[in-house]
Formats: C-alpha cells, structure tokens, sequence
C-alpha cells in the first residue's frame, strides 16, 4: 500500500512537471510572469482551502511558501526582463533535440523508484531509530535529489557546449551520447560530491555575506576565523563548477577553481552568488510539490490508503501532504533541472567564448545580448568581500 500510494503521488507529479515543462518550452518568452502569478495564487488557494478544511500542514506550509516567494518575486521582479533572455535562449537549444527530455524521463523514474525505497525505509525503520536519524533519512533524500539534478546539469552543459561551437540550430545526436557517458562514467564521482557539498557551502557563503552587508564587524571577524582557513572551498564550492564537468570533464574541485577565475576576470564576481535562475526554477518546484501535496491528501481520503497511513502515522491526511510534497519536489527537480542547467550552461559558455557563440547563433547571440544588457554583472565595488 504504501509503494501504490506513492506511484500514485509520483504520477501525479509526473504530469505536472510534463505540462510545466511543455508550456516553458513552447512560450519561452512569457511563461516566467505567468508562472510566477500561477505560483503565487496556488500557494495562496492551496492555504485557504487547507485553513478551511482545518488541515494545519497543508496550509501553513502553503501560506509560507505563499509570503516568502511574494517578497522574493517582488524585489526581483525588475530583473525579469534578462531572466527572460537567458531562459528564452535555453529552451530553443534543448527544443533543438527531444534527447534531453527522454533522458529527463528516465531519470525521473530512477527518482520515482528511489521515493518508493525510501519510504519503505523510513516506514519500516521508524519505530526502531532514534529521532535523530530522521535528519539523515532527509539529508539521504535530498541528497539522491541533487545527484540526479546534477547529472542532468552536466549532461545539458556537454551538450550545449558541443552546440556553441557547432554552426546552425540542432546539435548532434553523438554530442548527447557523450555526455552521457562521461556524466555516468568519468565524472559521476565529482556529481556526487559535488551534490554532497555545494548547497552546504552555498549558505555560508551567503551567511559571510550578509554579516559583512549588515556591517556587523564583530560577528564578521568571528565567522571569517573560523572559515578563513577554508577560504578556497568557499570559492570554489559553487553551482557552477557542474558546467566545467559537463563541458571539459575536469574534477569537482578543479572546474570550480577554473570556473570563478573565468567570472572573477570578467569582473562577473557577484554572478558566482547569483540566485535568480536557481529561485524560479526552485518555486516551480515548490509550486509542483504543493500541488502533489494536495493531491496526496486527497489520495489519503481513499480508505485503503488511509487505514495504512493511520497505521503508521498520527495524522494520516498530514502524512499524505508530507509524502506528496517531498515525491513532487523530487519528481519535478529531476526534470525542470533540463532548463536550469541549460541556463547556467549558457551563461558560462557565454563568458568564455562569445565570439564562437555570435558567429555559429548570431540571431540567439543577439537576442542574449539584448535581454542582458538590463542586468549585465556590474565591477565589484569597494565594499565586495575580497577572498571570498
């Protein structure tokens, strides 16, 4: 019972992120405002209707999730206009060969059986274990998560890289295959680790940042002293480090290192901390995750699934949200990753090698130029945190 009701999440899950994804793709240039809308107005309609239904998981996670993403989308609103550009450009390159996406199926299932192993797990394993060890059954979920996001990232970064250098729109179906191969093979050492680490120093990284920002020297000394002898993995922990994997193979470390030298010398330093493609694609996620996590509640009102979450769990209909919203994040990361990593891939590629890119794609070149130039990375200034 618990692996059907989990199938029945995932499929769910499943056929959003389907939608979600096709409708990207086929309105590059005016789905991200209405996305956001959508978004906004699910989180807020999933809050009533739970508050009403007297379901307090549903509704407070919703109604969070409704007031942090209106204050981000409020402030980052004016920046959508280059956020366009860049998305817009990513779905014509992964539009030019449906490999992409058959890949994104794939992995998907991968995720979806992983989903129906953990929940057996943690289902058998939940009246033996300390509490405790519930933190390292999520760090083990999430964890597989960014793994199969991240192989998806350095597949899309070798393809697109193979299609920058390569005149007209559609790339070789031999580029994808090798991407393939290095992404399971040579280099899924340095996805896995990579996956380990990076939103781990990724939040220090903005916790350095803030405490400098907010002038609070004090507290800015202590916690430099205690990160400053790991100054170089701060730097080099970043999410663009998986591009360097995908488009030259290197270690984890290594694409890093070469990748934030590569932003730093096109004074782009305050790029290797830029969050806006990561966060919209991350509240579609939230937003897909929300909408299993309803549709699990309502899967619990059936009595088979109820009578067996009531058995395991004290409030069968919260245990149902929980499971829908945790399989729809996942589900939905696994295949939305397509655009994200095609994103970040353009981005870097077009920092090392824009020439190659306006004489191979002058009408997808000039199109990036134009939405850009509204939010090109500006020089660091006096107050940019050196060595960080």
């Amino acid at each position: 019972n618990a692996s059907v009701f989990t199938i029945y999440c995932s499929a769910f899950a499943t056929i959003v992120s389907i939608i979600v994804f096709k409708l990207m793709v086929k309105y590059p240039f005016r789905w991200i405002q209405s996305s956001m809308t959508v978004c906004l107005n699910l989180f807020l309609g999933t809050a009533i209707v739970a508050y009403i239904l007297k379901q307090p998981a549903a509704w407070i996670t919703s109604a969070v999730l409704f007031v942090t993403c209106l204050v981000y989308v409020a402030f980052s609103w004016r920046r959508i206009p280059s956020a366009r550009a860049k998305f817009s450009t990513a779905v014509m390159v992964i539009d030019s060969n449906n490999g992409l996406f058959i890949v994104a199926l794939i992995l998907q299932i991968v995720a979806i059986v992983w989903s129906i192993v953990w929940l057996i797990a943690c289902t058998w394993a939940k009246d033996s274990i300390h509490f405790s060890m519930i933190f390292v059954f999520l760090i083990s979920y999430f964890w597989v998560e960014q793994v199969l996001k991240n192989i998806i990232h350095v597949i899309v970064a070798g393809f697109i890289g193979a299609w920058w250098q390569t005149p007209g729109d559609r790339a070789h179906s031999k580029a994808l295959g090798r991407s393939l191969n290095q992404a399971f093979s040579t280099s899924f050492g340095s996805i896995c680790f990579g996956s380990l680490f990076v939103n781990y120093f990724h939040g220090l990284r903005h916790l350095v940042t803030f405490v400098y920002e907010e002038r609070w020297k004090c507290l800015y000394v202590v916690v430099s002293s205690l990160f400053g002898c790991a100054r170089d993995v701060f730097v080099y922990m970043n999410k663009w480090a998986f591009v360097y994997v995908g488009l030259y193979g290197y270690s984890f470390f290594q694409s890093g290192k070469n990748v934030t030298i590569l932003f730093h010398g096109k004074g782009w330093k305050q790029l290797v901390t830029d969050d806006l493609t990561d966060n919209i694609i991350l509240i579609l996620n939230l937003a897909v995750a929300t909408a299993t996590g309803v549709a699990g509640i309502g899967f619990a009102s059936n009595y088979d699934h109820y009578q067996m979450l009531i058995t395991m769990y004290t409030h069968p209909y919260a245990a149902g949200f929980a499971i829908g919203f945790l399989v729809g994040y996942l589900i939905s990361a696994v295949l939305l990753g397509v655009i994200g990593g095609a994103v970040n891939a353009i981005i870097v590629c077009f920092a090392e090698s824009p020439v190659a890119f306006m004489n191979n794609h002058h009408r997808h070149s000039q199109m990036l130029r134009d939405g850009w130039v509204l939010d090109l990375p500006k020089p660091p200034s006096n107050r940019s945190i050196q060595g960080w």
